[in-house]
């Protein structure tokens, strides 16, 4: 069949997190295993007033307000030299400003840069005999995420 193309699908394998407390300096998380970008959500303001009725068919009439962010979330197995978790811990406990790029896989192309607030932190997760030791952290965004074409 003629023009018929393949999109370039993909599954997270491959996907890397790296975080910086510079914006230039980055450095990597060691074991990722699930990343869950923020969503995006604007805000309304209402502004019906009491021409809305006749002049807008009955319909309440809005403005968009901010833009806000959810906490994003990277999450994975511990380990000693993780020097990704590591600049985290050390960002979350003096409250300082991160950016973190997520690097798609090649067959998307795309890094996804978010710069935020460390908003929590679970340094070991659950312990037991039939799973790895895992790690959670959360950023919330506070300015806009930006999704570009990855670098060569």
């Amino acid at each position: 069949m003629a023009g018929n193309t393949t999109p370039n699908k993909a599954t997270g394998s491959g996907a890397t997190a790296s975080i910086s407390q510079d914006g230039t300096t980055f450095k990597n998380f060691a074991s990722i295993t699930k990343i869950t970008p923020p969503n995006l959500t604007r805000g309304t303001v209402d502004v019906t007033d009491l021409n809305s009725y006749a002049n807008n068919d009955q319909m309440k009439e809005y403005l968009g307000d901010f833009i806000e962010a959810d906490e994003m979330k990277i999450e994975g197995f511990f380990l000693g030299t993780d020097d990704g978790r590591t600049a985290f811990e050390t960002a979350f406990y003096a409250g300082t400003e991160v950016t973190v790029k997520i690097t798609l896989p090649t067959a998307i192309g795309k890094t996804l840069t978010v710069v935020g607030v460390p908003t929590s932190y679970q340094p070991i997760g659950e312990i037991g005999s039939d799973a790895g030791i895992a790690f959670s952290v959360g950023i919330k965004p506070t300015k806009k995420p930006t999704l570009a074409a990855t670098a060569p």
